[in-house]
């Protein structure tokens, strides 16, 4: 059965496999503290030890994918729910539908007693979406649809809120508070809230009147997000959102999809930022987020888990929901890794690496793709590999607990268990993983990510090794089928979580796959289950397949005289196992007491291994250099391995099979449980030109040094004290060249007898007890088996060992059901029932595999839940409550035993006479309906006058009028309300009369208090704030300019000439000019609901001609704002377009126009900023 060898590596991966003499123990994991772990340790690649490799390779992944922490919560998801006042409050981001943080920037108290608080919360740093509603503790106070709610009507109101902060989107907040329109917030999303702590009258209580809320749960909508997949630019996009353009992003986009929700793309959107722009320079600065470059992110890996998180899955339930949704609040004080972590966990995902560009991976059941790859195999495999398949017990957690976010009415969006997904541990001791998910907010998502995470850690098994460049096609997370003899492997499917294309050989770290752990991609009703085990075959170990083909391995690397570079690495590899296989068939012969009739064999091998070692060194340059290449005698070459080899063959024949002292070895058992962690042995070489290692010493390559140095211990790093070693002459004195030899063979042969009389056979070793070996010059096997020693190969039986790791899932269980019945007897025969107990005295429980409820009374276990009847009591005295309504709070007028229609008081008593009394003084009185109260509302708060640039009012700006009303009830009482109006300062006039407040002069800013009283009783005062934009007056070369403005619109069509400041400016050396506006706008209502949206254009001219103004592109229109009595609506509405076709250098006037576009509104004030600038 002579074979050749076909690479050295083999020998060594087998080495690696296999500790000569004590049968065949695979050094799986971290080798066991023996000769099978010094076997192991010795095998390296160039001098570094398997050990090193496996660590070297593993250990960011051990620690990545096994013992991974699990992901935090950050404070910032709780304390969210909580007011607080803090101006240094970190930035936040807010996605998707959830509570926004409650970060109070300013609070200010005024009013005639200090009654009203008036409170800026920041809400995001970003443009949101919307702001839908506002808890206090657990009681709606205010919604986008209704306004103020229940009893915070008339003490709460939301008299602002913006989602991006721009400027003159503020007003002040009290008559003489420092907050006012020169505080933006830029960029900013933020509401401005009021409180009223006092009651309305003096029977009446605020809600406030004990103080102001501090759980404060604002409810809304977050971030815009950009899509991938709606991007004609990225491969397999189509459509304009732009990753660099803010302006096209969406919480839900134009064809109506709503991905403000889906987490990949929320990710997405942390990992590029969100920026902020200076609006009078147009500068962008980055605000929250990591701020990456597009460049610098894999937007297609984005857009393929953006799909995978929208697809719909089942729900046990009932229904179905997108398979990963997430919502929550992100603070830049957070650590990054945190956050992504936190967001990642939440859809099963990962960050990749791939080239520098950050993607993303989502955990799905994309194993198909691995049956058209031809994967993996042993040829691949260039050096030695570690193959690790049982983590420890402790590192395998056998349930999962942890929280989400409940947004229920009941929690609001407070941190609650999900159902906890377990499976039976090992050894009966639980392990739980911590596994909270703050940015989740569904319990079915939550169970789904929790179960998948739990199934993945039951498939812990890690395999990595040096790959040549066919791994190098292989990316992180790619399936790879491998196929691997020493393993048993036959295309068993890995993924590969790390891998360095960059080095030579490719160095990939493997972890094992399986079907069951995406069980969860299509629902939440399955359950976990334990790994299958890892079972070796140990006749597929290298060294017993390959060890005839040696010669054919030697004939290759001396075929053409030339041990070339790149045969050298597989040479030193080859004898570095060499010398370890001699020094572990040494161990084992010490072991066995130092045995007189293998001391001949030991002796030969140690001749032959020196005579090897003799020879190389005569190579020049050195053998070992692998830089360059050595000529070799390819006889004398061929001699000293063949030599050696032969002998360390025969050494091992010897050894091989012989019973120890302790009993005959048995045979190779399955796996037990894993045991605790030992400490792993590493084998460090060194090298010098003394026997005590003093000259010349050195841990790297041997050069042309006579000695080496070897020690084993339990440190990774190599020790440089050549004390610490055991030094043996490697390189004698040449001796003369001896007569070429033969080429030898070796042959083996197997049998069930000592002597190969029995069930002799050449190459068949199953069922065979005896390994025959002999070699000769003849490559014929001989079929005489007198010619062979025969050593045993297996011996008897040892005894039993622990019990293995669990077998794999049984059969499926059946399904328990509980039933219950009720019957008038104890074995249930009388007036037997599955319905209701409907007075019965018994009750029978059954648990059974069946749905249904069973009708047979003997089935049923039965108890008695009714016993008999008591003794009768004494009977009392019959009770009654009486009732009587009065005008008067005595009952002395209109009284009435019956009808309260139109009476305003109620009267009560008891007695135990059943007729009602009709003497009024016999009832207790409560008042049941008080007076209306009187409430006065204007129809704006805010008046703008626009003035020119010197600060002159603008021809048409005065007067304005502003309505104001007084009702009770459904009534108005206008006309009997005394009216004070008080003006900030002599600049400013205004009058009253018959509803209206007329301001006929406004000089300055500033504001008029409105005190309304009927019937001789104040109501709450009013205030009208009266602000002035100016217009600028830049010079005609200027290249950018901004300024406020504010304008009333009333009419549905555009006028002749702009409603906003003109702004003259140079057209760019390309003839091009780019004008922008943003403008919002307030729509109050003082009885039913009042609508308005509007439309804007910008237009130009060439600057003094003053010609005719022409449209600079197309029209803009802003969304609808509805008021409500007592609760504004709010809108806002931007424009940026751009001429082109300009002279060069030319001065442009550019102005915007406005109109109403639609709504019930007669005319409102749109106030904001306008811009013009070259592009």
């Amino acid at each position: 059965m002579a074979k050749a060898l076909k690479t050295v590596g083999l020998v060594v991966a087998g080495a690696a496999l296999i500790a000569t003499g004590v049968g065949a123990a695979i050094a799986i994991g971290t080798a066991g503290v023996g000769l099978a772990g010094a076997a192991t340790m010795v095998t390296g690649f160039l001098g570094v030890s398997a050990s090193t490799l496996f660590l070297a390779s593993t250990a960011l992944i051990a620690a990545g994918s096994l013992l991974e922490k699990s992901p935090q919560v950050p404070a910032s998801q709780t304390d969210r729910l909580t007011a607080s006042i803090d101006p240094r409050a970190y930035r936040k981001s807010v996605m998707g539908s959830t509570a926004m943080p409650v970060d109070i920037r300013y609070e200010e108290w005024f009013g005639t007693d200090q009654e009203r608080c008036a409170w800026i919360v920041a809400l995001a740093s970003h443009r949101i979406t919307s702001v839908d509603a506002i808890w206090f503790n657990d009681e709606l106070a205010w919604t986008a649809t209704g306004g103020t709610q229940g009893k915070y009507a008339g003490y709460f109101w939301v008299r602002q809120i913006v989602t991006e902060g721009a400027p003159g989107t503020i007003v002040s907040v009290s008559p003489a508070g420092t907050w006012n329109s020169a505080h933006r917030l830029t960029g900013c999303a933020y509401a401005h809230l009021e409180f009223k702590v006092t009651g309305n009258s003096k029977k009446a209580e605020s809600p406030f009147s004990s103080g102001l809320p501090s759980r404060v749960t604002i409810v809304g909508k977050g971030s815009p997000l950009y899509d991938p997949r709606r991007d004609s630019t990225v491969p397999g996009g189509s459509g304009p959102m732009r990753a660099d353009d803010q302006s096209t992003w969406r919480y839900v986009t134009d064809d109506g999809a709503e991905i403000g929700e889906n987490l990949p793309l929320q990710i997405l959107r942390e990992l590029l930022g969100w920026r902020m722009q200076n609006p009078v320079t147009g500068q962008w600065k980055l605000a929250v987020g990591s701020g990456l470059p597009v460049r610098k992110i894999d937007l297609p890996s984005f857009l393929v888990a953006a799909n995978l998180a929208d697809e719909a899955v089942a729900r046990s339930a009932g229904g179905t929901e997108p398979r990963f949704r997430g919502a929550g609040v992100l603070s830049e004080g957070d650590n990054p890794r945190t956050r992504l972590d936190m967001m990642c966990a939440g859809c099963c995902a990962r960050l990749t690496d791939d080239g520098g560009k950050i993607g993303i991976a989502i955990a799905h059941n994309d194993l198909a793709s691995a049956a058209t790859d031809d994967g993996l195999n042993d040829d691949d495999v260039v050096g030695a590999f570690t193959w690790d398949p049982y983590p420890a017990p402790d590192q395998v957690p056998n349930t999962v607990r942890g929280k989400y976010v409940d947004p229920s009415d009941a929690s609001l969006y407070q941190l609650i268990d999900y159902p906890t997904p377990a499976i039976a541990s090992v050894d009966g001791i639980d392990r739980p993983l911590p596994f909270d998910l703050g940015f989740v907010e569904s319990p079915s998502q939550a169970y789904r990510c929790a179960s998948q995470t739990l199934q993945r850690k039951q498939f812990g098994g890690l395999f990595s090794a040096p790959f040549d460049m066919t791994a190098w096609k292989y990316r992180v997370g790619d399936v790879v089928p491998f196929t691997f003899a020493p393993l048993s492997f036959v295309r068993k499917l890995f993924r590969v979580v790390e891998i360095d294309p960059r080095s030579n050989p490719c160095q990939v770290v493997l972890r094992e796959e399986s079907a069951l752990i995406y069980q969860w991609d299509s629902g939440d009703v399955a359950t976990v289950q334990a790994a299958p085990p890892t079972v070796y075959d140990n006749r597929n170990n290298p060294l017993i397949r390959a060890i005839g083909d040696i010669d054919d391995a030697i004939e290759l690397v001396a075929s053409d005289g030339v041990l070339s570079r790149g045969e050298k690495p597989q040479v030193i590899i080859a004898y570095q196992a060499l010398l370890a296989e001699r020094m572990a068939l040494d161990a084992r012969y010490v072991a066995l007491g130092s045995p007189s009739d293998i001391t001949p064999a030991r002796g030969v091998a140690a001749t032959k291994v020196a005579a090897l070692t003799a020879y190389l060194a005569t190579l020049d340059p050195a053998w070992d250099d692998t830089e360059h290449h050595s000529g070799i005698d390819p006889a004398a070459y061929r001699t000293a391995w063949v030599d050696a080899n032969g002998a360390i063959a025969d050494y091992r024949a010897a050894i091989t099979g012989r019973p120890g002292r302790d009993g005959l070895d048995g045979t190779n058992g399955l796996p037990g449980p894993p045991g605790a962690d030992g400490v792993s042995p590493y084998f460090h070489v060194a090298y010098s030109n003394a026997a005590d290692g003093s000259v010349d010493f050195t841990i790297g390559g041997a050069g042309s040094r006579t000695y080496i140095g070897v020690l084993v211990d339990n440190v990774v790093a190599d020790s440089t004290i050549p004390g610490d070693y055991t030094w043996s002459l490697i390189k004698g004195a040449d001796g003369a060249n001896g007569t070429p030899g033969a080429n030898g063979y070796v042959h083996f042969a197997y049998s069930n007898a000592a002597d190969g009389s029995a069930d002799f056979h050449l190459s068949d070793p199953v069922g065979r007890g005896y390994i025959g070996v002999y070699s000769d010059n003849i490559l014929a096997d001989s079929t005489n088996p007198a010619d062979y020693s025969w050593s045993l190969i297996r011996g008897s039986d040892g005894l039993d060992g622990t019990d293995g790791l669990p077998g794999p899932p049984g059969a499926d269980g059946v399904s328990q059901y509980f039933h219950v019945a009720y019957a008038n007897a104890a074995d249930g025969s009388v007036d037997f029932t599955i319905g209701a107990p409907g007075g019965r005295t018994h009750i029978g429980v059954l648990v059974d595999n069946v749905v249904a409820d069973s009708t047979t009374p003997g089935d049923y276990t039965w108890s008695l839940i009714k016993g008999a009847d008591g003794a009768n009591g004494i009977p009392g005295a019959d009770g009654f409550v009486h009732f009587a309504y009065s005008n008067a709070v005595d009952g002395s007028v209109g009284f009435h035993l019956s009808d309260p229609t139109g009476r305003t008081y109620i009267g009560v008593y008891s007695d135990n006479t059943l007729a009602d009394s009709t003497n009024p003084a016999d009832y207790s009185w409560s008042l049941i309906k008080g007076a209306d109260a009187i409430v006065a509302a204007l129809t704006t708060s805010v008046v703008s006058v626009s003035a020119d640039s010197a600060g002159v009012t603008k021809a048409g700006a005065l007067p304005r009028l502003v309505g104001l009303s007084v009702t009770q009830g459904p009534a108005t009482v206008t006309g009997s309300a005394s009216v004070t109006l008080t003006p900030s300062s002599d600049a400013i006039t205004a009058s009253y009369a018959s509803g209206a407040i007329t301001i006929s002069v406004a000089d300055t800013e500033g504001f008029v208090d409105v005190l309304v009283s009927v019937g001789g009783a104040d109501l709450a005062p009013l205030r009208i704030q009266i602000v002035r934009p100016r217009d600028a007056t830049p010079p005609a070369t200027s290249s950018a300019l901004s300024t406020d403005y504010d304008a009333f619109v009333t009419g549905s069509s555009y006028g002749s000439s702009p409603d906003t400041p003109v702004l003259t400016v140079a057209a760019s050396a390309s003839g091009e000019i780019r004008a922008l506006l943003f403008g919002e706008y307030y729509v109050e209502a003082t009885s039913g609901p009042r609508s308005f949206r509007p439309a804007a254009k910008a237009a130009f001219r060439s600057a003094g001609s003053g010609g005719a103004w022409s449209d600079l592109g197309t029209e803009a229109l802003g969304p609808t704002a509805t008021g409500l009595f007592s609760s504004p609506g709010y809108g806002s509405i931007s424009l940026d377009r751009t001429a082109t076709g300009l002279t060069a250098g030319a001065a442009y006037e550019v102005g915007f126009l406005l109109r109403k576009y639609a709504g019930t509104s007669t005319g409102e004030t749109i106030a904001g900023t306008i811009t013009v600038r070259q592009p």
